[in-house]
Formats: C-alpha cells, sequence, structure tokens
C-alpha cells in the first residue's frame, strides 16, 4: 500500500486536528480544567496518521546555504564565516554525482569568484550574477527554472 506524504512532494497544507471541546466543569478552577482536557488527550492520543517533517522544510538560519536562483547566486552569511578569512572561492561540480563544491581560493587563481564584500572587520554576503553557470546548474540537476532552490551545505576538511 502506498503512503502520501505531502510533506515530500510538495507544499500541501497539512490539515489541522480540531479537539473536541471539553465542557466547562463547575467548580473546576481553569489550571484544574486544562489539566482535565490534557488528561483527555493524552488518554485517546495515538501517532496514526502523522508524518516526520523533512528538515529541508525548516529554516536553519546558523546552517551553511547558498540560494541559487535563474541568474545569481547566494551564500548565507553562516556559509560566508565557515570559510573565515576567504574572500574568493571556486565551484567545482560533479555532475554524474549531481554534487558541488565550494573551495577557497586566492584572488588571482584561476576562475577565482568574490562571494563576500569586506567591510571594516566584517564579511557580508553578495548577490553572484551567473545567468550562464545557473541555467546549465538547473539543467544538470532537473530543476524547473521558475522555483529557487535553497542548499543545505556541510564544511568539511581536505588535506588541510
Amino acid at each position: 500500500m502506498d503512503i502520501l506524504q505531502p510533506w515530500t512532494t510538495g507544499y500541501t497544507q497539512p490539515k489541522l486536528q480540531v479537539t473536541q471541546q471539553m465542557p466547562k466543569q463547575i467548580g473546576l478552577s481553569r489550571e484544574e480544567q486544562l489539566e482535565a482536557k490534557r488528561l483527555a488527550e493524552e488518554e485517546n492520543f495515538s501517532f496514526d496518521g502523522y508524518q516526520v517533517v523533512r528538515r529541508e522544510f525548516i529554516s536553519h538560519r546558523f546552517d551553511p546555504a547558498m540560494t541559487i536562483r535563474g541568474n545569481s547566486i547566494t551564500f548565507n552569511n553562516s556559509c560566508i564565516s565557515k570559510l573565515e578569512n576567504t574572500s574568493y572561492i571556486q565551484f567545482l561540480i560533479n555532475p554524474t554525482e549531481q554534487k558541488m563544491i565550494i573551495r577557497p581560493c586566492d584572488e588571482g587563481a584561476r576562475d577565482a569568484i568574490r562571494w563576500c564584500v569586506m567591510k571594516a572587520d566584517k564579511r557580508k554576503s553578495r548577490q553572484i550574477t551567473c545567468k550562464i553557470f545557473a541555467e546549465r546548474l538547473y539543467e544538470m540537476m532537473g530543476w524547473d527554472p521558475i522555483y529557487r532552490y535553497r542548499l543545505q551545505g556541510m564544511k568539511i576538511r581536505y588535506n588541510d
């Protein structure tokens, strides 16, 4: 039997379960009425029908991420701070595994791209305009060009 999981296929709004209102019990305080309602809810509770919401649907402000639009790429500030003292990067693509790597590099390196703005002692994310690269990336990944995509990242070490 196939199970429909709307949280994995799109942004279908969940149906909220409306619990039956408990009748006011005369002589009980508000706290006692709430406790009686909680106990009644707890007695009839079951995980049946619930689905786990995938992590991708929840905002992760402190996790490194990049957003790809039809003509640009932007990195969040968490991503910028993970590669401290890095102002230029290179993109590396593996089309077979459909993975992308961001590698720090020097300003004069071949295909170096400035990925942040330096202001005093702070670095801030900047929008990287890259229409042709974004179009090819969308094509390679099979993405719909009318949407933007946000990808979660992780920092890994390779030979220091």
